[in-house]
């Protein structure tokens, strides 16, 4: 009776590293699985804002275009207006 009551402590005692083992991969796995979310979600925030960067620099281009242009628009007002004035 001694002998077969040893076999279930050497069964026992064995699959408690099994189980532990098990238990730690499923752990690791969860683990990695936050850290890829983690980094997806990162990359769509630098995402976004790069594109916002992006938006931001052509309206600040178009807006110094536009500003360039009515300055020459007016420097060739005034250019008409002092060759008309000084014609008369």
């Amino acid at each position: 009776m001694h002998r077969g009551s040893s076999k279930n402590e050497n069964t026992a005692s064995k699959a408690l590293p099994c189980g532990f083992a098990l238990i730690a991969t499923i752990f690791i796995m969860v683990l990695l699985v936050m850290i890829a979310l983690a980094m997806l979600s990162l990359s769509t925030i630098e995402t976004r804002s790069n594109h916002n960067t992006q938006a931001v620099a052509v309206a600040q281009a178009k807006a110094a275009a536009q500003k360039v242009h009515i300055l020459v628009v007016e420097v060739a007002l005034l250019f008409v207006s002092f060759n008309t004035f000084h014609k008369g």
